[in-house]
């Protein structure tokens, strides 16, 4: 005969006991910590924005002109009192200028056929070598033969030009005709003189003779005023505010700043709010991406509904953005500080912050997320004031 097991009152309170820690540890273990501590640490922040650039320049005017003869190349560096170009004025006549050079033409060749037919000069001959260099050099450039600074041979071959008829007329006694010709010359000259006008650099800078219509609205002194709709229009390549010009003045060229120049950073949101002043960072332009220039925020514009500018410094040549006034900037900085897991992040009235324990309270801190990285992220007190330190208990509820 089986003898009965008796269970008493007693083992039924204890299983009921176990089973509930058993199962309160499987919720906490489940539920994972409810704090962590604050860290030191190093995320990096790289992001893709649209960006207009400013730069530090100056457009010249001139009396409304007919006619320009650059005397520089695009981007060409001049100093002060450099000759910029020759404009001519409306209402100068082109067949002055056709018939001035048939006369000195006609001058050349009769010194050379007439005059100095048979008697040799040396320094002639090498001022006519010279030339004849520079007029092959120019030809196969011209061709695609070879690559070369076309328009500094241009100005190289009329000091040539200039040289030998100065040359000439020094050395070659002049009859009755060669006399009647240098009068047509004289005439014709003091006839274009007063049509022409020589631009001289007033500072040193960059020469850009390329006008895209934006640069009154850019123009430093607007920087805290140009809007973010003024800048999204410029991205889309419309809205552009047309240079002042009127009946008398007309822009002539650019006289740019080549070591400090501006880059508007464009964003919606919290996008590039891990941005403060001062912060530095490196920045490439999408079709430029061989130059890596460092940049510093200098101020950051809350707009309307979200919109935000932040304003980069770059003290560096400006290079190949001398023309460029729309383009994709990417940034790239690594950021230091108080490392957290991004779920310590909470929300409250929409804004981002965490919540600092001190004892049996807590505390509501609002904070930048400078860069995330998988779990954790590096933050920043927005406020001055409020500070977190390392191992500071934050709460994870």
């Amino acid at each position: 005969m089986t003898k009965k097991i008796r269970i008493r009152p007693r083992f039924y309170f204890i299983v009921i006991v176990v089973s509930a820690l058993l199962i309160g540890l499987g919720v906490i273990l489940l539920q994972g910590p409810s704090e962590v501590y604050a860290q030191a640490g190093s995320i990096t922040f790289e992001k893709e924005t649209d960006a207009v650039v400013m730069r530090d320049e100056r457009i010249v005017r001139t009396e409304n002109y007919g006619k320009t003869v650059f005397a520089v190349s695009e981007g060409e560096k001049v100093e002060q009192g450099v000759k910029v170009a020759d404009v001519y004025k409306w209402g100068y006549n082109e067949n002055s200028l056709k018939d001035l050079m048939d006369i000195q033409q006609k001058i050349k060749d009769y010194q050379e056929n007439n005059i100095l037919r048979d008697i040799l000069d040396k320094d002639l001959d090498g001022i006519n070598s010279k030339i004849s260099e520079n007029e092959d050099e120019m030809a196969s450039i011209v061709s695609g033969k070879q690559r070369g600074d076309l328009l500094g041979l241009q100005r190289g071959l009329e000091a040539l030009m200039l040289q030998r008829r100065a040359y000439l007329k020094k050395t070659v006694k002049a009859d009755e005709e060669l006399t009647g010709l240098y009068n047509q010359e004289d005439e014709l000259l003091r006839r274009i003189d007063s049509w022409k006008i020589e631009i001289l650099a007033d500072a040193p800078g960059i020469a850009s003779f390329y006008l895209d219509g934006c640069e009154d609205l850019l123009r430093l002194e607007n920087m805290e005023k140009v809007t973010y709709a003024d800048l999204k229009n410029i991205i889309k390549g419309l809205g552009k505010s047309q240079s002042k010009e009127t009946a008398s003045l007309k822009p002539l060229y650019r006289l740019v700043n080549d070591g400090k120049w501006y880059c508007l950073l464009l964003s919606q949101g919290e996008a590039l709010s891990a941005l403060r002043p001062d912060t530095v960072l490196d920045v490439n332009f999408e079709g430029f991406y061989e130059k890596t220039y460092e940049a510093k925020v200098t101020a950051v514009r809350e707009m309307e509904d979200g919109a935000w500018i932040t304003i980069l410094e770059i003290n560096d040549a400006i290079g190949s953005m001398l023309d460029v006034r729309r383009v994709k900037a990417h940034l790239r900085t690594d950021f230091s500080g108080i490392m957290i897991p991004f779920s310590a992040v909470k929300t409250q009235d929409g804004k981002e912050g965490v919540y600092l324990i001190d004892g049996n309270s807590k505390r509501f801190v609002i904070v930048d997320v400078l860069a995330k990285d998988g779990e954790n992220c590096i933050i920043r007190p927005r406020y001055a004031g409020d500070d977190i330190p390392v191992n500071q208990k934050i709460s994870l509820k």
